[in-house]
């Protein structure tokens, strides 16, 4: 699925009449439809296997907040629905916690309020408890003026595949996984998940997550990404195509003078001849897989057994990541490949 929505992409950049545009942009979006269905069983079977482990970063609250909506306004204009986001004064700007899971709570819930709203508003409002030093409750109301859910079906809602009745999903589409993920989700977190409804009359859903204030964090916008030039020569081994070119293509924009090899036995060759300033590596490659490359690299004589060797998997289980860090490698790409992500390895790995 990463490899069609990657096609899709470098589809997008090149010369496009106005139908074949459309066309390209229905699969787009298709495309990135399924990918959601996917991502929602794969995230559920992890939550529920104990594999899902949450990360602690700092994060611009204030931000996230603003890009949520700014994501969904399209979607919402589309209905004739206004989305607002109002925050109390004094809410903290940067927290400390799991970023990528806190978004994902709040686009579920967001695009859920939005989905099951024919015209009106939805609005969302932040607040927090300030509990000691730097812990705080951080509270999100998200407040719409939809279809609204039954009383007897409220208890259902966060069940596996349950929606509030059986023409929703042929209605509105969906799953019936979204709500469940985020109540996982916010239950590992040791926070609170609370909906108030009654059929036709909207649906009120409030997020309490503990969570603590950190130190501002530099926020860099995509443009300052680009602007990076880290003329650096690296080893790209990746056996698909399409994520070939894609890397190609992003490693190029900042700087990187790269090499693409398809297997971890044409890696290895490389590394033995040619001295690289940093080796990516995939995980899954036929004859040597990535860290059988890795490993014999660092074993041997050559120029790159100093190397920094970083891994791109689409893996998140923390089981594969330490294979991954016992193999040698000295950090983790997820695919696909996000150019942030991608530049702080960088600069971890090459300027600091």
């Amino acid at each position: 699925m990463n490899g069609v929505i990657a096609s899709v992409q470098l589809l997008q950049d090149t010369p496009l009449d106005k139908e074949q545009d459309e066309l390209v942009n229905l699969i787009a979006r298709s495309s990135n439809s399924l990918l959601g269905i996917i991502n929602d069983i794969l995230d559920l079977s992890k939550i529920e296997a104990g594999y899902l482990h949450l990360d602690k970063v700092a994060f611009n609250f204030h931000q996230m907040i603003h890009d949520v909506c700014e994501l969904n306004r399209a979607f919402a204009r589309d209905k004739t629905v206004t989305i607002k986001a109002t925050l109390e004064p004094g809410t903290p700007k940067y927290l400390l916690g799991d970023a990528m899971r806190v978004r994902q709570i709040l686009m579920n819930i967001i695009t859920n309020a939005i989905k099951f709203t024919r015209e009106g508003r939805v609005d969302i409002e932040v607040g927090f408890d300030h509990i000691e030093n730097d812990r705080y409750n951080i509270i999100i109301e998200v407040h719409d003026t939809g279809i609204g859910i039954p009383k007897d079906r409220i208890d259902k809602i966060f069940e596996s595949f349950e929606q509030a009745d059986v023409s929703i999903s042929r209605n509105y589409g969906g799953t019936g996984l979204g709500l469940t993920i985020c109540k996982n989700l916010v239950d590992l977190m040791d926070g609170y998940l609370e909906v108030e409804s009654e059929a036709d009359k909207g649906a009120s859903f409030i997020i309490t997550l503990p969570l603590r204030e950190t130190d501002p964090v530099e926020d860099e916008s995509e443009v300052d990404l680009l602007s990076k030039n880290y003329q650096k020569r690296v080893l790209v081994a990746e056996d698909n195509v399409v994520n070939q070119r894609v890397a190609q293509k992003m490693f190029s924009k900042i700087g990187l003078d790269v090499d693409i090899v398809f297997d971890g036995e044409a890696a290895v060759a490389a590394a033995s001849t040619q001295h690289y300033d940093l080796i990516v590596m995939d995980i899954e490659m036929p004859i040597l897989n990535g860290l059988e490359a890795t490993r014999s690299i660092i074993a041997g004589d050559g120029p790159n057994r100093n190397t920094p060797i970083i891994a791109m998997t689409a893996s998140v289980l923390e089981e594969d990541r330490q294979r991954i860090l016992d193999a040698g490698m000295k950090g983790v790409v997820g695919k696909p490949v996000r150019l942030k992500q991608l530049t702080q390895e960088l600069d971890r790995l090459l300027v600091n």
